[in-house]
């Protein structure tokens, strides 16, 4: 329960500038490409960072990180709730970005190193459905509390939530140590030569840029294309989250039943080409809305699975450095669609394009799974 807290301030904290893209446009006298900026750098630094962050947990353990992580995180929300700044806003992302990592990736490997085989999936399902909840605050509570009072008042609900989990995980989260110090250059040489290490950097790669332009950008679609309002706009994009929230726990629990995780990531993979062709194809708000829903369904399908897959698979290698090095794959992938999505936007004015790139990389990502292996390595 406590790993759910953490995983969802991170989530909340990375989608902060994504529901109130217009507001923050006149607030830091910025434009669209502006704030997509604000949402690249955070997935930057989180990338930039997790390599070293997933070494020191497999040397140290998770706690010490995960609480550092959230004292850094509420003191850089609250500079960036104040800030009428681009630049600082745009370095206090970054930094929340760097303590994102101290975050999320201690989180994967407490799970891999103290829940049972037979739970991880289930585990890690829960996990992803706190997720799905810290998204929902970002897209949702967030424009409505801005529309109550103002940005500055909306965006200190952060640091007030990084206030509660630091508490929490001072008082509740139990030290687990590594058994034994990984050496290094073994770890990085043991997977550079694995190619099924290779195959799942690649797949965490196109399933960070599917998802990214999604998170990064929806909210805005919504509102340019549908008329809708932030909330309104926010709301409906939280549809995803909620359905996350609700099917990764049920995932989980059928890849540890079924003892195989790919074929379920497969077919979670494909649905996501198929929804993304009905956001260029169609018009229809209703048929929008469903393809809204079966994104979530496809995110509890492949995301908490790979993650898990990753822990298990290079446990023996060392599975902090193993998960933290997929996951920047993930993250500087992660990266991309805002920047491009708003150059995207400013430029040709539709979504078609950004739509369109979505639904390759989503497709793309198939060939890439199937060459996995699910046994285990080691050193």
């Amino acid at each position: 329960m406590v790993l759910c807290f953490v995983v969802m301030l991170h989530n909340a904290q990375r989608l902060v500038p994504v529901s109130l893209t217009t507001e923050l446009c006149d607030r830091l006298a910025s434009n669209y490409l502006g704030v997509g900026n604000l949402f690249s750098i955070y997935l930057f630094g989180t990338a930039l960072a997790n390599i070293p962050i997933g070494i020191l947990a497999d040397r140290y353990g998770s706690k010490e990180l995960i609480t550092f992580g959230t004292g850094l995180s509420l003191v850089l929300s609250v500079v960036f709730a104040v800030t009428q700044t681009y630049w600082i806003a745009l370095s206090a992302r970054f930094g929340l970005g760097v303590a994102s990592s101290m975050l999320f990736i201690p989180a994967l490997r407490y799970v891999v190193s103290a829940i049972p085989k037979e739970r991880r999936g289930s585990v890690m399902g829960y996990i992803q459905a706190a997720t799905g909840v810290g998204m929902i605050i970002s897209l949702s509570v967030l424009p409505a509390l801005a529309s109550r009072f103002d940005l500055t008042r909306a965006f200190m609900l952060l640091p007030i939530m990084a206030s509660c989990v630091l508490l929490i995980v001072g008082i509740r989260l139990y030290p687990v140590r590594p058994k034994s110090k990984p050496v290094i250059w073994k770890q990085i040489g043991s997977l550079s030569r694995d190619s099924a290490f290779w195959n799942m950097s690649a797949f965490h790669f196109l399933t960070m840029l599917t998802v990214y332009a999604v998170l990064g950008w929806l909210p805005t679609y919504l509102r340019l294309d549908f008329g809708y309002s932030a909330t309104e706009a926010g709301i409906i994009s939280s549809f995803i989250n909620i359905a996350l929230s609700f099917f990764s726990p049920l995932t989980g629990y059928i890849s540890d039943r079924a003892g195989s995780r790919t074929p379920i990531m497969v077919f979670g993979s494909l649905l996501s080409a198929v929804c993304f062709a009905v956001f260029i194809i169609s018009g229809n708000k209703v048929l929008i809305i469903l393809s809204i829903l079966a994104l979530g369904l496809s995110k509890a399908l492949t995301i908490p699975l790979s993650q898990v897959l990753v822990g298990e698979m290079f446990s023996g290698i060392g599975s902090g450095l193993a998960v933290a090095a997929t996951n920047t794959a993930g993250r500087l992938a992660a990266s991309i669609p805002g920047a491009v999505g708003g150059y995207i936007l400013q430029t040709t004015g539709t979504f078609s394009a950004i739509w369109t790139l979505a639904l390759i990389f989503g497709a793309g990502r198939v060939p890439f799974l199937l060459a996995v292996g699910e046994k285990r390595r080691s050193l």
